[in-house]
């Protein structure tokens, strides 16, 4: 378009495009306060879960897949409490541990099945890897939960990567120490 001569108004609009395309978008807002919501009500809504798993009936409660299953999700559950708490306040690791738990969740989700028939089965002496012990820890309602957590880890992560608020509002750090994260 060289040669175009354009009108007052269109290069003041232009101006004013440009301008605020310059604007620093940085703090806790849009796609990461939807992020930080989201993860908020699924939290609840997954020690909810847990919680109603734990009321079923204390007989049938108490089994080693139970317990071992209950104290690996309420762990995991305060730590992403813990990392969404990070975010949410601007720490300046928490962009590090949210992407470090979106990378862990599905590995998780994938293990979780296991290690609870692996905790039930211990003392019976199956075989824990037959056809039929893992088609019934991997039956098609765990599959799609497996792929809706993969999925949604990988966009997550995504936008932790390139996301220009994200950027803007934790810029590169120097490797964090452990007591500067849990101290």
């Amino acid at each position: 378009m060289e040669g175009t001569v354009i009108s007052p108004q269109e290069a003041e609009k232009r101006a004013k495009i440009a301008a605020k395309d310059r604007e620093i978008v940085k703090g806790v807002g849009g796609w990461l306060l939807f992020f930080i919501i989201t993860s908020v009500i699924g939290l609840l809504m997954d020690l909810r879960d847990v919680f109603n798993f734990a009321r079923t009936g204390w007989d049938d409660f108490f089994t080693p897949g139970a317990v071992v299953f209950l104290i690996l999700t309420i762990g995991a559950d305060c730590f992403y409490g813990y990392c969404l708490v990070c975010l949410a306040t601007v720490k300046r690791y928490a962009v590090r541990l949210i992407k470090l738990t979106l990378i862990a969740y599905p590995l998780f989700a994938v293990g979780l099945p296991l290690l609870m028939l692996g905790a039930v089965l211990l003392f019976s002496g199956i075989n824990l890897f037959t056809k039929e012990v893992l088609s019934e820890a991997y039956n098609a309602e765990v599959v799609i939960i497996l792929v809706r957590t993969t999925i949604r880890s990988l966009i997550w992560y995504a936008y932790f990567s390139v996301s220009v608020r994200v950027k803007n509002t934790w810029p590169e750090a120097r490797p964090m120490r452990a007591e500067e994260v849990f101290g």
